[in-house]
């Protein structure tokens, strides 16, 4: 039976850290359960991992966490079929079943409860992975040489294909993929790094003055307010109000002379 997307994805994450996976782990009633990852060091084993994929596009957790964290654990660690089956896998190797660490793979973790079910699962000794870092550490790990197994075959054309491609993925970002508020924190992030800095500096003048007029920055006090903090130092700002009152439509204002009351008496 072949493994789902995820399971495969999991899987092949495992193969990239050096771990060798079983992967055909079936329970009584040939319930599909996770992997066994198995690190050798010299003819030993290292390191040895259960984990558990569980992966929903939407949010497959309720609304109380807590009941979701100790379910999850009960149901995928704590039942004794379960916990029977990777024993009957472990026969012959030098591994107790209580040095198996544990380790539950999790997609769309609520932002405000992250922290907190990762401590609860913590408290439980199991680890808690998120599949989105998974999932991009094996496309990170992609190289150009040809894949037999589908799954990963697809991330490979997608790399290589489509995210290479600037114009195709900045049309795919703004389009229903993202909403308005996902856009706007994906553009953040982006704009955030080195490279994309490194990027503004080749920018054309007229691109940057569309960015700032389209930006918070056209507020004037707000623009002046940053280039006296961020952009201006000692040398630079008399040259650039110099500059600045040089450009056609620029006259200094003159201030008018306070007139004494007694004038008018």
């Amino acid at each position: 039976m072949d493994m789902s997307a995820e399971k495969e994805i999991v899987n092949f994450w495992y193969n990239l850290q050096g771990y060798f996976t079983i992967t055909n782990l079936k329970s009584k009633g040939n319930r599909d359960l996770g992997i066994i990852a198995l690190k050798f060091d010299k003819e030993k084993v290292s390191d040895a991992v259960y984990a558990d994929v569980s992966c929903s596009i939407s949010n497959a957790l309720e609304a109380n966490n807590d009941i979701s964290v100790n379910a999850l654990a009960r149901e995928k660690f704590g039942n004794v079929v379960v916990m029977q089956a990777i024993d009957s896998q472990l026969k012959g190797m030098p591994i107790p079943l209580e040095q198996l660490r544990k380790a539950m793979v999790l997609g769309s973790l609520p932002k405000s409860r992250k922290e907190d079910m990762i401590r609860k699962f913590k408290e439980q000794k199991i680890e808690l992975i998120e599949f989105e870092g998974v999932l991009s550490s094996v496309l990170h790990g992609l190289d150009t040489q040809y894949y037999k197994n589908d799954v990963i075959r697809t991330l490979q054309l997608m790399k290589y294909l489509l995210l290479s491609d600037p114009k195709t993925m900045a049309e795919m970002f703004s389009s229903e993929m993202l909403n308005a508020s996902l856009r706007g924190e994906l553009i953040n992030h982006m704009i955030s790094s080195e490279d994309a800095v490194k990027a503004f500096r080749k920018t054309g003048e007229e691109k940057m003055g569309e960015i700032i007029r389209n930006s918070t920055l056209r507020n004037p006090e707000k623009l002046a307010t940053v280039l006296q903090k961020n952009v201006l130092n000692s040398k630079t700002r008399k040259p650039f109000v110099d500059s600045l009152m040089k450009q056609k439509g620029m006259k200094r204002v003159k201030a008018k002379k306070e007139v004494s009351l007694k004038k008018f008496f």
